[in-house]
């Protein structure tokens, strides 16, 4: 019997990631709009507390603020994305100049004597499709906006429901209360971790277009813009988010000044918010073992991309709330948490 329910697992577990992986386009809008409806829910929330007097903010005015939030933030992602591929398309030819030099006449490189393997490879590498799909790899992001902002409004619209297709669905009071706390738990940690990740990146964002700016790395708010969305991805996003301006900055410049200043910066930006800032306002808000999360990073790569990175920790969040409500998968939340101690019922005030 054991064996029989094995097979099945296994056969489930395998069919679940074949619809990821081939479901992807599908998919992903979805939990794009499922993203942007708890960050909604999270400002709603705050909206909620200003009052004028003893007045507060009528409900229909707080959603609509809320959506044009959203829409302007995609709007202006929009906007750098357009200008600033077609800047960096445009000056190419002027950075792989550049980059032709340092490779040929820094007394560094020379002296250390790799220059020699960098010239005879340079020209097997097409820099245009590089930055090309760089740039695509973030449009393909924000392609589907309409489709997401779609999903989102019927989201919402079914989201008063959800209370009585519950009922309707368990009828014992038993496991209604089961899943409600399920729900809620998932609502708190998540609308807690997005919200502070959100905060803590627009900061380290923020930081970064001001470091990038005073030392004159070309579009700065496009840097600034990589490093707020990287910033998102566990371990290694933050490194990427260094790499990339100081890239920029050695392509730009023609020296190895610029780049080492702008690892520096951003770095010690990184440092700040990442090291100091950060941990104190997330605290220990989602138990996820350090290593699961490194997998989860690739295995979510693997699946969908740069997006799947973003969503990895979220989404194994999720995984050990849920596993840790049943008897017979309590095991596998305990083993994907950071300490053993499996999450409590929480729900938002």
């Amino acid at each position: 019997m054991d064996i029989q329910k094995n097979t099945y697992a296994l056969i489930s577990f395998i069919l679940i990631i074949v619809i990821l992986y081939f479901g992807k386009s599908i998919l992903t809008p979805i939990v794009g709009a499922f993203l942007a409806w708890f960050i909604i829910k999270e400002m709603l929330y705050y909206i909620d507390k200003i009052r004028f007097g003893k007045v507060k903010i009528p409900r229909f005015i707080q959603i609509t603020l809320a959506f044009a939030i959203v829409f302007f933030a995609l709007f202006f992602i929009g906007n750098i994305l357009g200008h600033n591929a077609e800047s960096i398309q445009r000056n190419l030819p002027k950075y792989q100049q550049n980059l032709n030099e340092i490779l040929a006449n820094n007394s560094l490189l020379q002296r250390f004597n790799i220059n020699d393997f960098f010239l005879k490879n340079i020209e097997k590498i097409n820099f245009a499709s590089l930055v090309g799909t760089a740039i695509n790899s973030l449009s393909s992001m924000f392609s589907s906006a309409v489709l997401v902002v779609l999903y989102l409004v019927f989201i919402f619209l079914e989201s008063n429901t959800f209370k009585q297709k519950i009922d309707a669905i368990y009828s014992n009071a038993d496991e209604q209360s089961k899943v409600e706390n399920i729900l809620n738990t998932i609502d708190f940690s998540l609308s807690k971790y997005l919200s502070l990740k959100t905060l803590t990146s627009a900061l380290t964002g923020v930081l970064s277009f001001i470091v990038l700016s005073i030392i004159g790395v070309d579009f700065a708010v496009f840097w600034a813009f990589l490093i707020f969305l990287l910033n998102f991805i566990p371990n290694i996003g933050s490194m990427i988010a260094t790499a990339f301006p100081a890239i920029m900055a050695l392509v730009q410049s023609g020296n190895l000044v610029m780049p080492l200043v702008v690892l520096l910066g951003v770095g010690a930006v990184q440092l700040l918010v990442g090291n100091f800032i950060e941990p104190r306002l997330m605290g220990n808000s989602l138990n996820v073992s350090p290593l699961v999360v490194l997998i989860a990073l690739v295995f979510w790569g693997w699946l969908w991309g740069i997006f799947g990175m973003i969503m990895s920790v979220p989404i194994t969040n999720m995984i050990i709330i849920v596993c840790a409500q049943f008897k017979e998968t309590k095991w596998i939340a305990v083993l994907l948490s950071s300490d053993g101690n499996l999450p409590k019922s929480k729900k938002r005030t």
